[in-house]
């Protein structure tokens, strides 16, 4: 289990005599909690995304392949895959930038 950063900070700035003691049982509790909260919406978060995928896919494919005229199918996959990588880079480069602060 990680310690957040600003536990430590807040430690660090305790007298010596109370950083020697050790943690106290409410604060690892509360921090289980929130840790099991945190979990939780991160696990919705994951459903709601792969429903959202599931979906988007299978209006994707009965447009292309109902609606779209037979030479025009390749452009239209083409399209929706375009649109999902695209989405794709743009949620890498906001994890990649949330981790990095």
């Amino acid at each position: 289990m990680r310690i957040p950063r600003w536990y430590m900070r807040r430690r660090k700035r305790e007298p010596t005599g109370v950083t020697s003691k050790c943690l106290d049982s409410d604060r690892i509790v509360s921090f289980q909690k929130l840790v099991r909260l945190m979990f939780c919406f991160v696990v919705f978060s994951y459903v709601l995304i792969a429903f959202s995928e599931i979906l988007t896919s299978i209006t994707g494919l009965e447009y292309a392949f109902t609606k779209a005229p037979r030479n025009m199918r390749s452009l239209v996959m083409s399209a929706l895959l375009f649109t999902g990588s695209l989405s794709a880079a743009v949620g890498e480069v906001f994890v990649c930038k949330s981790f990095s602060t």
